[in-house]
Formats: C-alpha cells, sequence, structure tokens
C-alpha cells in the first residue's frame, strides 16, 4: 500500500510529501491496504476541489462503497454553502444523523473512519437488497444487487453487516429511514 498515492482532504493523518503537499487519509480499522479510496484535491482560488475514487485491489463492491464517499462529500460541501437550499441542508443532516454526527462543522473538524464506514457499509447493504426508488433506476440497482451476491454470498446484506462488525466492532442495521435516506439521494 503506497500512502503516497492517498490524497483525501479532510482527514485524520497527514503525511508531507514535499513541495508543501501533503497526503491525508481516514485509517480503516483493520491496518489493512484499502482496495478503493476517495481522493480529494482542493483546486486552487476557492473551495472547489477534484474528487478521484481510485480503485486499486476492487471489485463492484469497491465502486458502489467509494462512489458513496463521494456523494456524501459533495452533498456535504453544496449544503454547507451559505445559499444551499433548506431541503439539501435538511437531506445533508439527515445523512450526517444517520452517520453519527451531531453536525458538519463536526464532521469536518473531527472525521471518523467509523461513522463515515458506518454510512457507507450501510449504502452497500441498501444497494444488495436491491429496492429501487423508481423504474428509471431499476436496472442499475438490479445490476449492483447481482454483483454483491456474487461477491459476498445469496445473503449480501448480512456478509457485508458481518463484515463491518469485525472490521469496526459495531453492529450495523439499515433501518427504514436509512432506506428512505438512501432512496432520497437517487430518487
Amino acid at each position: 500500500w503506497d500512502e503516497n498515492r492517498i490524497q483525501i482532504k479532510r482527514t485524520l493523518y497527514q503525511k508531507p510529501i514535499g513541495d508543501g503537499l501533503s497526503i491525508a487519509y481516514l485509517p480503516g480499522a483493520t491496518g489493512k491496504a484499502p482496495r478503493g479510496y476517495l481522493a480529494i484535491t482542493p483546486v486552487a482560488g476557492g473551495d472547489s476541489a477534484r474528487l478521484d475514487i481510485h480503485l486499486l485491489k476492487a471489485d463492484q463492491s469497491t465502486l458502489a462503497h467509494e462512489t458513496f464517499h463521494a456523494l456524501a462529500e459533495v452533498l456535504g460541501r453544496v449544503a454547507s454553502r451559505a445559499d444551499a437550499p433548506e431541503a439539501l441542508r435538511s437531506e445533508y443532516q439527515s445523512l450526517l444523523d444517520f452517520m453519527g454526527y451531531k453536525d458538519h462543522a463536526e464532521r469536518v473538524a473531527h472525521p471518523d473512519a467509523k461513522k463515515e464506514e458506518r454510512a457507507s457499509h450501510a449504502f452497500e447493504m441498501w444497494l444488495a437488497e436491491g429496492r429501487a426508488p423508481s423504474a428509471e433506476l431499476l436496472p442499475w440497482i438490479a445490476r449492483f444487487k447481482a454483483w454483491f451476491r456474487r461477491i459476498y454470498s445469496p445473503d449480501a446484506v448480512g456478509a457485508i453487516r458481518a463484515q463491518y462488525r469485525r472490521e469496526y466492532g459495531q453492529d450495523l442495521e439499515l433501518s427504514d429511514d436509512g432506506r428512505r435516506l438512501f432512496a432520497r439521494m437517487f430518487a
């Protein structure tokens, strides 16, 4: 695992790489090399950033997992702007509540891998259930459900739950509120 390749801005750990630049990352609980990661590179002169998903030892679940991290990051950046619509702010607060953060300021100041991973694993569980929020998304959601069944087992939801428990020492349930939250993010 080459730590010099990881470029996540909002993190727990930072490592200088020269020329005044540093990389930073949220380490997983196991300390194992990630199958993928989301790189967030600030763009000079504003609050913009480039988001790149890196798939190292990836399978289709890694794509879904890292895509959720990207969606959560973008939602947070847009919802925390002064001109963000109240409905968007409310949706982001629902996500923060689900993750276990009090507010956006806490998420930025004290990022917590367990909280971030809780949401991304729950998102994988939601995809593995295969309940599309609209007819247009049915083929896409069905494809992810099939991928998860092939990767994990016919009980992909249970396998994802067990993986989270092994890595973070906590049970993970996908509540109806969580299902509705993910459905609204895509509907």
